[in-house]
C-alpha cells in the first residue's frame, strides 16, 4: 500500500513538473517582441498627434511608414496626421495603401476611409452653398 502511494506521489509530481515545464515554454512563445525602429517612431508620432503637434506627428509617422511599408497601423495614423493638416488626398492615398497591404485585417481602415470621403463630400456640398466651413 505504501509503495502504491509512493508511486502515485511520484507520478503526480512528474505530471506537475511536466505541466510546469510546458507552461514555461508556452509563456515564452507569447513574450512581447522587441520593438523595431518603425514602432518607436510610430509610438512617438501617435503621441505627437495626441498632443496636437501635427508637424512632428507627420514626420515621425512618415518615417515609420518608410521603415515598415506593410504596417497598416503606421499608415492609419500617418493618414490621420495628414488629414488634420488638410492634406486630404495624401491621407486618402495612405488609407488606400493600408487597405491594399492589410488584406482581411483592414475593416476599420475601410470605415475610416469611408468617413473621410463623406467628410469631403460634405465639405464640397457646403462650398457649393457658400456656407462657412468648420472643418
Amino acid at each position: 500500500m505504501i509503495l502504491l502511494m509512493f508511486r502515485y506521489f511520484v507520478f503526480c509530481l512528474f505530471g506537475v513538473l511536466l505541466v510546469a515545464a510546458a507552461g514555461c515554454r508556452i509563456n515564452r512563445s507569447f513574450a512581447p517582441l522587441a520593438l523595431g525602429p518603425s514602432s518607436e517612431r510610430s509610438r512617438l508620432g501617435i503621441a505627437a498627434l495626441e498632443r496636437g503637434n501635427l508637424t512632428e506627428a507627420e514626420k515621425r509617422l512618415e518615417d515609420a511608414v518608410r521603415l515598415n511599408k506593410n504596417d497598416i497601423n503606421h499608415r492609419r495614423y500617418y493618414a490621420e496626421a495628414l488629414w488634420q493638416q488638410g492634406k486630404h488626398q495624401e491621407a486618402l492615398h495612405q488609407l488606400d495603401e493600408a487597405i491594399k497591404r492589410g488584406g482581411q485585417n483592414s475593416d476599420s481602415i475601410h470605415v475610416s476611409l469611408a468617413e473621410k470621403y463623406l467628410a469631403l463630400q460634405e465639405k464640397r456640398h457646403l462650398l457649393q452653398k457658400k456656407v462657412p466651413l468648420g472643418i
